[in-house]
């Protein structure tokens, strides 16, 4: 601690300078190297206590992720038990080290920009102005198809084959259709169409007038399953809701597509089945089923016509009081509640202020996210989820009711208000989930509301978006792009967290194919164009038959549990049913072309 130095001459006059000696000087270090090794030591164990509490906590989390991944669906008085043989822990590690970066693909794979050489124009279109991202590589479907091939599938234990149908809930659960029988005397609605209609994919509401769809609105919130199941007729008194109802219906404007005919399909729709016992578990804890079945119904009161970009593009008074952020969707949460701010209207007169509260968050956080631009996050999250958490998920399918409360505790509980938003977006883009007759109708309207904007356009010199000009874009062509770069990704990550909802990826494959062969028919595409959309068309194929069969008893196989139309797209083979129904539509167009000339 000291140091010593000795000098020539001595600058300072001192008395033991004098005459010929040499002097020395001393500095003594010792207190503040000893000041520094105090706080040396303070830091040093700080760290290390620091680095010991961290690594518990650590060891905890990996402890909880490799009893997570142990666990297997054996009833043992009704409770999960952890099985530790049989399975190492380096191969535990090795999972879960492969979950992490599947997840960290998922978060880079889909806002990587697209090669758009390899698109053609509806997909650019699907891409660049529906979603209004960056294009980014068409790998979604092939990395599905992939995964696919690569992930073990085990069927459904012989005893559970009702999953296959989609027609099974929790076990346990007495909620079912049968559930919600009532006497015509108990009923608040009148329905014009069969119950069993309303409950099935194959209603058609562009058939029903304004009573019968008014009826329909009753029905859904008071006498449908759900309706009878939560009591929502102690919630909202028919009354109420009948002149809510009739105020919504006039805010919706006379449109090909966005009119108030859609907002009840999508209402319909958008519905979670409660024999989907986990799906309607959720949304009755976030915050009550009336409070997403009126986003439903509202969720695109007011529209215009016109999409988000025209809008900020033209300087619309909407992009003007929203500062740009989906000014349609803000509207339509603001028209909502204008509505329910009258007395003789308001849904939600009988909640006290932490309800009003929740019911205005579940409705805005639902009717915001059907702004196409959070499509991807969307897709992105809901895939992390099943990625973090898929052996719980096939856990659940294949054996309910062990896995169920795990799947519940593990993956619906833990963002239940994502799952309202999922739901009310997924219902938004559904066209391709419905029977093809029903899909191909609406398809019709949206690309009619497309071209109109796209006259409009053109009549302000506006740059014409890329499905809006009737010059350019196919019906069928467009179709194609929607359900292959938006919908597809979307609908195949939902049936991997909901297993029962298997039918819809089947018949959006159906109807893919049938979309390919109207195309087909129309264009009569070069070899190379119709070899590329054929691969597109198969991988979506792939997909949804990889869907059903998890579900499936291994003994069944695949060929014996699919439509025709699937199998056809899969195998390549056309489907007989299919090719009789288009021989017959020539031989119908022959006559009509013979009758033309005669006349």
């Amino acid at each position: 601690n000291s140091v010593e130095v000795n000098t020539l001459t001595c600058r300072v006059d001192r008395s033991a300078c004098e005459g010929g000696s040499q002097p020395t000087i001393y500095f003594d270090f010792g207190t503040p190297n000893g000041l520094e090794v105090v706080s040396d030591l303070i830091l040093i164990s700080t760290m290390i206590l620091t680095m010991i509490l961290a690594s518990k906590y650590a060891s905890s989390i990996l402890d909880q992720v490799l009893a997570a991944n142990r666990l297997t669906a054996t009833p043992e008085g009704h409770q999960l038990r952890i099985d530790t043989g049989g399975v190492a822990e380096t191969d535990l590690l090795e999972d879960l080290m492969r979950k992490l970066a599947h997840v960290a693909q998922l978060s880079t794979q889909l806002s990587e920009e697209h090669d758009l050489d390899t698109m053609d124009d509806e997909g650019k279109g699907v891409i660049m102005e529906m979603m209004l991202v960056k294009p980014a590589r068409r790998k979604t479907t092939e990395d599905m198809a992939s995964a696919a091939s690569s992930r073990s599938i085990a069927g459904i234990p012989s005893g559970i084959k009702g999953l296959a149908s989609g027609r099974v809930g929790h076990t346990g659960s007495n909620m079912g259709r049968g559930d919600s029988k009532q006497s015509a005397s108990e009923r608040t609605s009148k329905l014009t169409v069969s119950e069993e209609l309303v409950n099935s994919w194959e209603l058609d509401v562009l058939g029903l007038d304004s009573p019968s769809l008014s009826e329909l609105v009753m029905y859904m919130f008071f006498d449908s399953a759900i309706g009878v199941d939560v009591g929502i007729s102690t919630l909202v008194p028919p009354g109420t809701l009948r002149r809510f109802n009739a105020a919504v219906e006039k805010g919706y404007m006379d449109l090909p597509y966005h009119c108030y005919v859609h907002a009840l399909r999508r209402f319909a729709y958008g519905l979670p089945d409660p024999q989907f016992g986990s799906i309607q578990e959720v949304v009755e804890r976030c915050g009550s089923v009336r409070n997403h079945m009126v986003a439903a119904l509202c969720h695109d009161v007011g529209h215009t016509g016109r999409t988000n970009a025209f809008l900020v593009e033209t300087r619309h008074e909407l992009a003007l009081r929203y500062n740009d952020n989906s000014p349609l969707e803000n509207m339509h949460c603001a028209r909502l509640f204008e509505l329910a701010s009258n007395e003789t209207l308001d849904v939600f007169g009988n909640l006290d202020v932490q309800g009003r509260k929740q019911a205005r968050k579940v409705c805005i956080a639902a009717i915001l996210h059907t702004d196409n631009i959070h499509h991807m996050d969307m897709v992105r999250d809901i895939s992390t989820i099943y990625e973090v958490n898929s052996e719980t998920c096939e856990a659940a399918a294949l054996a309910k009711s062990e896995g169920y409360a795990r799947y519940l505790q593990d993956v619906m509980r833990k963002d239940s208000l994502k799952w309202l938003q999922l739901f009310l977006h997924l219902a938004d883009v559904s066209n391709p989930l419905k029977p093809f007759r029903i899909s191909k109708a609406w398809a019709a309207r949206v690309v009619a509301e497309f071209f109109e904007q796209g006259d409009e356009e053109k009549r302000l010199q506006l740059p014409v978006g890329m499905l809006n000009d009737r010059d350019k874009v196919t019906l069928p062509g467009s179709q194609h792009g929607f359900i292959n770069f938006m919908v597809t990704p979307l609908v195949v990550s939902t049936v991997r967290l909901f297993p029962t909802l298997h039918p819809l990826t089947t018949q959006m494959a159906d109807n893919l194919q049938q979309w390919r062969d109207l195309w087909v028919a129309e264009a009569h595409p070069a070899a190379a164009e119709k070899a590329k959309r054929d691969e597109e068309v198969a991988k979506v194929a792939a997909i949804a038959e990889e869907l059903v069969v998890r579900t499936l008893d291994p003994n069944v196989h695949v060929g014996e549990c699919t439509s025709p139309a699937l199998r056809a797209a899969h195998t390549g083979q056309r489907d007989p049913a299919r090719v009789d129904v288009e021989e017959k539509d020539e031989k119908e167009k022959e006559k009509e072309k013979v009758y033309r000339r005669q006349i």
